[in-house]
């Protein structure tokens, strides 16, 4: 059972386009980053147990070629296993779920009403406000949050709240989303007031505090949710307006 609330606000933002990578995690005590594949040879960092690095290159069976915080390097493919397929923004380095969808012969002012159209509809509690809108930029960022419950074999089944920031640009014959900037709020802390005690959620990944279990399923239902939501935009994009009635 999910809870979404999404408060939005309309902004000026460049059109950019980030590629999405692949994320592993370190599953030994510790394994060590190299400056060549030729491994062993001169290390460049220490990464502990559940650490993350974005694969850049399959270099053989063995030797993978990484990004760990900005550092490029090689590590054994024995010590890494693949992280919950999570999108990793390269600049920002956060989860950030992002696609651009073309739409042949759907113009910018049109493909805004249709974003616009979609945010009302599928956040229409207290919270949706709309507070400013500009068309010609065709550009609308939102700031929401929502739960999701794990442990439901328990008496009284864990909540999880998340925070997010939902972006969606157009231009003509094509727009762009991203849901980035999610934060998690510890069971234990939720006051329903995402800001004061919240945790990045790339932070919780790479707790030890979280089980691996419970981080897979979190995880997993976060997955879950952002698809639903743009299964839920991309068909609503893709359908025209209905035109004004005449009476």
């Amino acid at each position: 059972m999910k809870k979404i609330y999404l408060m939005l606000i309309l902004l000026i933002v460049g059109f950019s386009i980030q590629a999405q990578k692949i994320t592993y995690e370190v599953k030994t005590l510790n394994s060590m980053l190299h400056k060549s594949s030729n491994i062993p040879n001169e290390t460049l960092a220490e990464l502990k147990n559940g650490e993350s690095v974005t694969l850049l290159e399959k270099v053989s069976g063995d030797i993978y070629k990484v990004d760990y915080k900005g550092q490029i390097g090689f590590m054994r493919a024995a010590h890494l296993k693949e992280s919950y397929s999570l999108p990793i923004d390269q600049e920002t380095r956060k989860v950030d779920f992002t696609e651009v969808v073309e739409i042949a012969g759907a113009f910018k002012p049109e493909l805004h009403i249709r974003a616009k159209q979609w945010i009302v509809t599928n956040f229409n509690s207290a919270n949706a406000i709309i507070q400013m809108e500009d068309k010609e930029e065709g550009v609308i960022i939102g700031k929401g949050f929502y739960e999701v419950r794990t442990n439901f074999e328990a008496l009284v089944p864990t909540i999880h709240t998340f925070g997010f920031t939902i972006k969606i640009y157009v231009k003509d014959n094509k727009y762009k989303y991203s849901f980035t900037n999610i934060l998690y709020q510890e069971p234990a802390l939720q006051d329903n007031n995402i800001g004061s005690n919240d945790v990045p959620f790339e932070s919780l990944l790479s707790s030890k505090l979280a089980g691996s279990s419970s981080k897979r399923s979190i995880s997993n239902q976060l997955i879950r949710t952002i698809e639903d939501l743009t299964l839920s935009l991309n068909k609503d994009m893709a359908k025209p307006v209905s035109g004004k009635s005449d009476w």
